[in-house]
């Protein structure tokens, strides 16, 4: 599904606004079989909404790395940092100090530093 519109997108997937339907259910399932499948050295979330999903979806309120300064997903003997943010691009993008941030800390991470 593609949709610009956040509202719009939380029609689709929530029955009276607070429980996950069947179709949402069902592309939360898909969506984490093919992040296993690409078995990703990191994962980048850049909205609030999709965030939210992701701490269900990949089990993250558990899984924080008070070293790294980051979630981790764990996908066979491998844990992959997850890192939570605002969109990148567009109106409500973060600052390009965030950004920048951002970049600094998941290079990081991927470069075993912290």
């Amino acid at each position: 599904m593609r949709e610009t519109r956040q509202k719009t997108v939380k029609s689709m997937i929530y029955e009276r606004g607070q429980k996950l339907n069947p179709f949402a259910k069902e592309q939360l399932s898909i969506s984490k079989n093919l992040i296993e499948y690409a078995q990703p050295k990191v994962i980048i979330v850049a909205n609030a909404l999709a965030s939210k999903l992701c701490m269900e979806l990949l089990n993250l309120n558990e899984n924080f790395n008070d070293t790294k300064g980051c979630h981790e997903f764990q996908i066979g003997s491998k844990r992959v940092p997850v890192f939570l943010a605002s969109m990148v691009t567009g109106q409500r993008a973060m600052d390009n100090h965030s950004f920048e941030r951002l970049t600094w800390h998941v290079n990081k991470v991927l470069r075993n530093e912290l």
